[in-house]
């Protein structure tokens, strides 16, 4: 493990960002986050996925902006009110996500982790947990990651 993501996993164990997407509620792992606001000023990008809705600029870098619902293959989200910036481990790009609302940080132990049929959008999932509001799903970046990278690839983004 690099002296980075060491330093990152100890300060935040089995922590998770939690947010909604339209109705439901995800989580990701904090030790990826790079960035989170409300807003985010957005140059829109013409369409070349269903996913990529533009670019913005974030502390000196130029990073890619996606609807994480439409990733999730879901309808695209039409209330975006939180941006997420997040920076997978071993790679330099950045990246951000528009999300309906970032609600805080909740730990979720490994035994508190239930895994996700596949026949239920399993496939960029890490698990499920159970929360007050219902079952919060918790994202696996490094799969989510895998899945962007040979569709933007053709864009000529740097992920």
């Amino acid at each position: 493990m690099r002296t980075e993501e060491a330093g990152l996993v100890a300060a935040f164990p089995d922590t998770y960002l939690t947010f909604r997407l339209g109705r439901e509620v995800f989580g990701l792992e904090a030790k990826y986050l790079w960035e989170i606001a409300t807003f985010v000023s957005l140059s829109p990008l013409p369409r070349n996925s269903s996913f990529l809705v533009g670019i913005t600029h974030l502390h000196g870098k130029i990073i890619p902006v996606m609807d994480l619902n439409a990733l999730l293959e879901r309808a695209p989200l039409t209330d975006p009110g939180g941006f997420v910036a997040v920076k997978p481990f071993g790679l330099e790009a950045l990246g951000g996500f528009l999300v309906s609302r970032v609600l805080g940080f909740e730990r979720f132990p490994a035994p508190d982790i239930q895994p996700v049929p596949e026949d239920k959008g399993g496939r960029f999932l890490r698990g499920q947990a159970s929360v007050q509001a219902g079952t919060l799903q918790l994202l696996d970046l490094e799969r989510l990651w895998a899945g962007v990278r040979p569709a933007t690839a053709a864009g000529n983004l740097p992920l």
